[in-house]
């Protein structure tokens, strides 16, 4: 994310420094405006997803609507053109978020909290192997583990 703000800011930037008028935009491939909407689209979907993948919301939050990145149209609607190259942006956004943005295929994308959960189970199921005989002292409370252990768990939820 801070990479995308400095980006951002980088753009802010050179719009204030680089450009005194609107002829200024008309050499560009792409033109700077553009290039912060883009930005600025993929900084509102980067935090969506990181917040759900935290957990952070009560409920799913509904995704961002789309638009349109043609500036020579007045609807902000996605074009039938962009519809379709919709889907790889949508996947090219994410990929700064590194493991959490995208899903690979050979690991199927857990959320936080669930990944947590399925941590804090193998320490449990591992317990119950490693503490027999006379080391089952050491299992306490109600889930039969070591108070340590209870204690790194808890904390690893906060």
């Amino acid at each position: 994310m801070d990479q995308l703000v400095d980006q951002l800011n980088d753009l802010c930037q050179q719009a204030f420094q680089k450009y005194e008028s609107a002829e200024d935009f008309e050499g560009e491939k792409e033109s700077l405006s553009l290039r912060i909407r883009k930005l600025l689209v993929q900084v509102n979907r980067c935090i969506q997803h990181y917040a759900n993948h935290l957990g952070g919301f009560k409920g799913e939050v509904r995704p961002l609507k789309r638009v349109t990145y043609f500036e020579n149209v007045e609807d902000i609607e996605l074009t039938e053109d962009e519809t379709v190259k919709n889907v790889e942006n949508m996947e090219d956004e994410l990929q700064v978020l590194g493991a959490i943005g995208f899903n690979n295929p050979k690991d199927p994308y857990i959320k936080f909290a669930d990944a947590i959960a399925k941590v804090e189970q193998m320490c449990k199921d591992v317990c119950g192997k490693i503490y027999t005989g006379d080391n089952l002292k050491y299992l306490v409370g109600t889930d039969k583990i070591p108070e340590y252990l209870t204690i790194f768990l808890n904390h690893m939820k906060h």
